[in-house]
């Protein structure tokens, strides 16, 4: 049981760095873009953010693994054919991956929109003016002098996020659609000792407090840094 926790800490690490990773890639990507451009780009931006913030986060994860499951397994066997690298012939990395397309897919407009805001602020600074008197290209204006004065709030709820994916791996886990055995997740673990929950309740127990506790802990990380970089609550210490 112990091995199986920690294994599960890995899976449950690598969920929450690689898709907060992604999430921030493509949030950050579109919500420069829309940010900056505005007009009907932004609009349509904020319509495509609005429907899939509005989708259940549980319902629209359980739906993207079901879809993706098998074009991705059909992927990963044509790749194995082709190469005949052992990646492509684990059925775990397929299992994997399917949960990081998903959930990348379900928080990045939290990102997008945050990102969005901030640079809807700074594009009217006089250093942006400057910058587009000289002829600064859009992609470097956007990229190199907008987005990294715009992270700030970004880094926060990334951390916040890391803790949504855990809690939300392991229900996928759980329902049957996320990590599965030989695979180790806490989801996982819980859903099949649920049957012996009064014989063995210690089984189910010890897998939901490590879960509690690390996503409480990703919780106070992400106040932490909020704490760290408000400037506001700086001025005041």
């Amino acid at each position: 049981m112990l091995s199986r926790i920690l294994y599960g800490a890995r899976t449950a690490v690598t969920v929450a760095v690689v898709v907060t990773l992604l999430s921030l890639a493509l949030g950050i990507f579109l919500g420069a873009i829309a940010g900056y451009l505005g007009g009907i780009v932004d609009a349509a931006f904020l319509w495509l953010t609005d429907i899939v913030m509005n989708i259940p986060a549980l319902l629209l994860a359980v739906l993207i693994d079901y879809s993706a499951k098998k074009p991705i397994g059909d992927w990963m066997e044509t790749m194995y054919s082709r190469t005949h690298l052992a990646l492509f012939d684990n059925s775990i990395y397929a299992s994997y991956l399917v949960v990081f397309v998903s959930l990348a897919l379900i928080f990045w407009p939290h990102y997008a929109r945050l990102i969005r805001g901030q640079i809807l602020s700074l594009r009217e600074r006089e250093y942006i003016t400057a910058a587009q008197a000289v002829g600064v290209p859009t992609g470097r204006l956007i990229f190199a002098h907008l987005v990294p004065n715009a992270l700030g709030p970004v880094i926060v709820a990334a951390a916040l996020g890391a803790c949504d994916n855990i809690v939300l791996e392991s229900s996928l886990s759980f329902l049957g659609v996320g990590i599965q055995p030989p695979g180790a997740s806490w989801g996982a673990m819980i859903n099949s000792s649920i049957q012996r929950w009064t014989s063995r309740p210690h089984l189910i127990i010890v897998p939901g407090i490590v879960l509690a506790i690390s996503a409480l802990g990703l919780a106070f990380l992400g106040n932490g840094l909020s704490d760290a970089l408000d400037p506001r609550r700086r001025e005041k210490q």
